[in-house]
């Protein structure tokens, strides 16, 4: 059970955000999430103690592919992370994190043959959003279960891959 009436004592307000330039690297372990307020409305936060430095900093989460990241691997307080800004996509302009946690070996995940039959991964959901919206690549509107590698979700993996157009 958490100690409410210590961390309520102990809160010193929200620890400096980190604001990278590009190749900037954060490395720490996870102490907590929250929400932050921001004029556009709340924002999920991530609070790091960085290894580096020795202080707590907020990792605001208003990035979709920050965002998507901490979705994608989870880390949980206490865990060890590496965060790196890689700078803003030139063509799409979206701006570009790659996220690491130190848990251990992963196995690999990969489409063995007998997912769907025909040697791909299924359509299964990964952090789909909740609401329907219209795929990326084929413009159907519907759930947008599968998170492609550039960030963004698309309605399946065939989409997610490049496969289909719009129309189709």
């Amino acid at each position: 059970m958490r100690d409410l009436k210590r961390e309520l004592n102990d809160w010193q307000g929200w620890p400096e955000a980190w604001r990278p330039k590009p190749g900037d690297v954060l490395t720490g372990i996870v102490e907590s999430y929250s929400e932050g307020p921001t004029p556009y409305g709340n924002v999920h936060t991530v609070i790091v103690k960085d290894e580096d430095a020795g202080e707590r900093v907020s990792v605001w989460l208003s990035s979709t592919v920050l965002l998507s990241e901490f979705r994608r691997l989870r880390p949980k307080p206490g865990e060890r992370i590496g965060l790196k800004y890689e700078g803003k996509d030139a063509d799409k302009g979206y701006h570009r994190y790659k996220l690491l946690v130190d848990r251990g070996a992963v196995p690999s995940l990969e489409a063995l043959g007998g997912e769907d039959g025909r040697g791909e991964a299924s359509d299964w959901p990964v952090d789909a959003p909740a609401a329907e919206a219209a795929c990326p690549r084929c413009g159907k509107t519907k759930s947008l279960p599968i998170l492609g590698m550039d960030g963004e979700h698309y309605c399946s993996a065939a989409c997610a891959r490049g496969g289909r157009k719009r129309g189709e």
